[in-house]
């Protein structure tokens, strides 16, 4: 320890001893001014101070005496020690996009020393990896932190609610800091959900030889896989008697493509040719500031239209019309043969209209009158 006056010289340094359990030493009857009466001005500096440690000075006057103290005090200072942690964030139902740098916010607090004080925050790179920034500690010991999300403002995120506990322990190697044990990398998982969107198709139904009945046809939806339908429908439908299909809703929660085949199902009337087309399309889900929307697209530019034919079963119709005839009305035609004697058209009517249909059809001799048989189809 050195006693200086200030802008003079410094004095002859001075190795303090301990008495009564404080290290002190005293100087006395030392010079108030110089030989032209200027005041000097004290200063007591420790040198040579040990490594790591940090002095500071306080200074006292006796009221009575007017003698000065001089208090230093070192605090043993050990170089600090930086330490910095890493966590992981996982976002799962996230088919919008990859994970945006700095997405999400993260945040180290001391609950060692005063749980509402954050020392250090965190924010994910596109990996999905968290780097904390540092912490810097000035002293051994075990320190215990709580490491937590901070929650977002995207109503379509579900923010990961855990706190995960860590500890650090810090070891003093000879006033050097050394940071000993951290604990594991812990992760946090975030599932984002967008607003689900509702796909309701319609198809319409021909019918040509008599009209639709409704609920008369029914028609389904596939997955379609490798080009080929897969598993159980996903909707159905059936027609009502404008021909118009509506298929049950199809849900989607989520972004995608799907492929899908739409057939009619074949039923039980025998007088109807059911259409056996296979509509393949592509059913585009987007997902638009965590709002889903649909597109749908028709393989080969086609339309969702089925045709079926009716045609009834043939039948035919024996006509039995005779021809009457009274000899005792008509005596001139006694003893003859009636074969052929009398001829007869047969027509069809169709409101005012009358067609041929057989011509100069002659009696039997029994009077009947033998007409081809009316095929119908």
């Amino acid at each position: 320890m050195k006693l200086i006056i200030i802008n003079v010289a410094y004095l002859a340094s001075v190795t303090i001893t301990e008495i009564e359990g404080k290290m002190m030493h005293t100087w006395t009857d030392l010079p108030k001014n110089d030989i032209e009466g200027t005041l000097y001005s004290y200063e007591v500096k420790e040198v040579d101070t040990p490594e790591y440690y940090q002095p500071t000075t306080e200074k006292g006057v006796d009221p009575e005496t007017g003698n000065v103290s001089v208090t230093i005090t070192n605090t043993y200072v050990p170089v600090q020690v930086y330490w910095t942690y890493e966590a992981n964030k996982v976002l799962s139902g996230h088919p919008r996009h990859d994970l945006k740098a700095g997405e999400f916010n993260f945040e180290i607090v001391d609950i060692t020393t005063n749980p509402q004080i954050v020392v250090a925050t965190g924010t994910n790179d596109t990996d999905g990896n968290i780097v904390f920034t540092k912490v810097t500690l000035s002293q051994a010991g075990t320190f215990n932190y709580v490491v937590r999300e901070k929650k977002g403002d995207d109503s379509n995120i579900t923010y990961d609610e855990t706190v995960h506990n860590i500890s650090v322990t810090i070891e003093d190697n000879n006033g050097y800091l050394e940071v000993t044990t951290v604990s594991e990398s812990v992760e946090f998982d975030n599932e984002y959900q967008p607003v689900a969107v509702d796909l309701d198709l319609t198809a319409h139904k021909h019918l040509s030889g008599r009209d639709l009945v409704a609920e008369e046809f029914k028609f389904e939806i596939y997955k379609v896989v490798g080009g080929e339908a897969v598993g159980q429908a996903i909707a159905t439908g059936t027609n009502n008697a404008a021909g118009e299909v509506t298929f049950t809703t199809i849900n989607y929660t989520a972004a995608g493509i799907h492929d899908y085949v739409m057939v009619e199902v074949k039923g039980d009337i025998d007088t109807v040719d059911y259409d056996d087309t296979e509509i393949f399309f592509t059913v585009t889900v987007t997902d638009t500031n965590g709002n889903l929307g649909t597109s749908v697209t028709i393989a080969d530019e086609g339309t969702f239209d089925f045709t079926n034919m009716y045609t009834p079963k043939p039948t035919s119709l024996e006509l039995k019309v005779s021809k009457l005839l009274e000899a005792s009305k008509h005596p001139i035609l006694g003893g003859r043969k009636l074969q052929d004697e009398f001829k007869f058209n047969l027509y069809s009517v169709a409101g005012e209209v009358e067609t041929l249909v057989q011509a100069d059809v002659g009696n039997n001799e029994d009077g009947s009158i033998p007409f081809e048989t009316l095929n119908f189809t």
